[in-house]
């Protein structure tokens, strides 16, 4: 249940980015291909990668990101 419906906020995206691994410790972006989508990703996976990706890069510009089921 980390990701919500409605507005996620920028330091609940950065948090997401953390847990995933999209975040180092002092809350840089670590730039490693595996996490954006790679060819043998299935559809569901590589759309999961660009969610967090855009989750991430949101929290670390300090906007927020709406999320909708």
């Amino acid at each position: 249940m980390i990701i919500p419906v409605g507005h996620l906020q920028p330091v609940h995206a950065k948090m997401l980015g953390f847990f995933l691994g999209y975040l180092d410790d002092e809350f840089e972006y670590r730039a490693q291909p595996d996490n954006l989508p790679q060819p043998g990703d299935d559809a569901c996976t590589a759309q999961f990668k660009r969610f967090v990706f855009a989750a991430t890069q949101a929290g670390i510009q300090g906007v927020p990101v709406f999320m909708d089921s």
